[in-house]
């Protein structure tokens, strides 16, 4: 019973420390997410974000970080990615 007694404590604690090194995640409407978090949202390759999906028409607008060199950091506003996602999702269909 001790012995169980110590691992609970133990796993507390470890729970604890582990909970307090987590930094909590920004609120979605000011979080900015990169290609490969929105390539984990939609299911599909970073790729076909950054090449594909980034340039279709209604796709919002990147902020680009500067970088200082030639490669760009885009980012994009996580409430602006699942409003997009949103309206693509289709409506009921008209009856014929």
């Amino acid at each position: 019973m001790d012995n169980a007694m110590n691992e609970a404590t133990l796993i507390e604690r470890l729970a604890a420390e582990i909970a307090g090194r987590i930094a909590p995640p920004f609120p979605v409407s000011i979080d900015l997410w990169d290609a490969e978090q929105i390539a984990v949202l939609m299911k599909v390759g970073p790729r076909q974000v950054a090449e594909r999906y980034s340039f279709q028409k209604g796709f919002p607008r990147p902020i680009v970080l500067p970088t200082g060199g030639v490669k760009q950091h885009r980012r994009w506003k996580a409430i602006e990615i699942l409003e997009w996602l949103d309206s693509l999702q289709q409506k009921e269909r008209k009856a014929a």
